[in-house]
């Protein structure tokens, strides 16, 4: 065998090898980014909802509020109905 064959046949392997470690790094990056852009889609929801739970925990405890000022004029009116008779 001369060189030219014994370069042949080291440079088939070696090529492919190179080949295959550089599609599994790209393939790694891609999965990673993927992986990222999901985790960046998810927070982003998580932050959405956690705005609509403050919006309506504001909304519950001012409706808490009305129902006690509700609830005391009620009381009011009752007292001054049960005075007048």
């Amino acid at each position: 065998m001369n060189v030219y064959n014994w370069i042949e046949l080291l440079l088939v392997p070696i090529s492919s090898l190179v080949t295959w470690l550089a599609t599994s790094r790209s393939r790694r990056n891609t999965a990673i980014g993927e992986l990222q852009e999901t985790i960046n889609m998810l927070a982003q929801k998580n932050n959405d909802l956690y705005e609509e739970v403050v919006k309506l925990r504001t909304e519950n405890a001012q409706l808490r509020a009305l129902i006690e000022k509700q609830n005391s004029e009620i009381e009011i009116i009752k007292k001054g109905m049960s005075n007048e008779n």
